[in-house]
């Protein structure tokens, strides 16, 4: 188990987990789901964010996938490594 491609988990649903906006975030989260032995892919897309003056900026950030079955455990990993501030709510 380890970092996968989108493509990898072709035919099997998916649910985007973590948006991680700087790097040092974005492997914080990795070296979780890879301590825990989890698939994960990232792809790095772009996001809008409110800036200093409250209008949307576009930034790229790292978008982690997990397999939907998985979410709420790997939820919960994150959560408990305090890794909380990019956890993405889609209905999981």
């Amino acid at each position: 188990m380890s970092r996968l491609t989108l493509e990898e988990f072709s035919g099997k649903e998916v649910s985007r987990i973590y948006i991680a906006g700087k790097l040092s975030e974005a492997k914080k989260v990795e070296a979780v789901f890879d301590r825990r032995g989890v698939d994960y892919a990232v792809a790095i897309e772009p996001y809008k964010k409110l800036n200093f003056f409250l209008f949307p900026t576009e930034y790229n950030g790292a978008f982690f996938y997990v397999l939907s079955g998985q979410l709420e455990y790997c939820k919960n990993l994150l959560i408990k490594e305090g890794l909380t501030l990019g956890l993405v709510d889609e209905g999981g």
